[in-house]
């Protein structure tokens, strides 16, 4: 069953090499790896294309709308995507080699329509920040508009099961704003309980300001997820108090 990649670039030179050798050295090799380019002012389609004159396996896209984001670069690979199942990775986080290997095996033994893993979080000097490992088993929409516990890097869907669903073009959390459209859908979320990924924090990330990332939240919910005012306020406390803990657990684990 071939795995397509999801992996869209905007100026990602100085990290991606990384990341892409993470999807080469799979141990699971049925893979396509879709790169979107989103109008790169660097050496990003220089190294693209290093690694694509190589493995065949490997395609570069562009997107052609002019610069319009992650969610329309990740557009651009889901309408290309040939795969059974579909799978993201970012330009700068990386995969552990029994990644696919082990994620595609539990959801075809439990014939799981979506499925998200545990990770770990480390800084631009490869530290470790901890591991993310949520308890919940199973997602449902309405636990989703609470809180979202999934990595996007460690999310895989069965595209036979869910079908084409496009990426909400929203600057921020439009992976998340998808999560939900797949599960508005009826399905849930499963968890696989092991670390099969490595999250990158940059000090530059757009979600690395927590009351920001709060506001942003509320505005989601609210504005683009389109709830009600007292549902998105009700739902934004959970995500408030969610972050608060996730934060204690990583000081006391230190």
């Amino acid at each position: 069953m071939t795995v397509s990649i999801i992996m869209p670039n905007y100026n990602g030179a100085f990290y991606m090499s990384q990341s892409i050798q993470s999807v080469l050295d799979q141990i699971y090799q049925d893979w396509e790896l879709l790169i979107v380019d989103d109008h790169s002012t660097d050496d990003s389609v220089k190294v693209i294309e290093s690694f694509a004159e190589k493995d065949a396996r490997i395609q570069l896209l562009f997107n052609k709308k002019g610069s319009k984001g992650a969610a329309s670069a990740r557009n651009v690979a889901l309408k290309q995507a040939k795969g059974k199942y579909i799978a993201f990775l970012d330009n700068d986080d990386i995969w552990l080699k029994n990644k696919l290997s082990h994620q595609v095996s539990v959801m075809e033994q439990e014939q799981m329509a979506f499925s998200y893993s545990w990770y770990e979080r480390f800084n631009d000097k490869g530290a470790s920040l901890g591991l993310h490992c949520p308890e919940k088993t199973e997602i449902s929409y309405n636990d989703l508009i609470k809180t979202n516990p999934m990595g996007c890097l460690t999310v895989m869907y069965d595209r036979e099961q869910v079908g084409l669903v496009l990426m909400p073009e929203v600057k921020m959390r439009n992976d998340y704003a998808l999560w939900l459209k797949i599960l508005k859908k009826g399905f849930k979320a499963q968890l696989i309980p092991q670390v099969l990924a490595k999250y990158r924090v940059r000090r530059d990330s757009l979600s690395g300001n927590k009351l920001k990332a709060a506001a942003y939240q509320f505005y989601f919910l609210w504005k683009i997820e389109g709830l009600g005012f007292f549902k998105t306020v009700y739902c934004t406390q959970f995500y408030v108090v969610e972050n608060i803990m996730r934060r204690l657990k990583f000081m006391l684990a230190k």
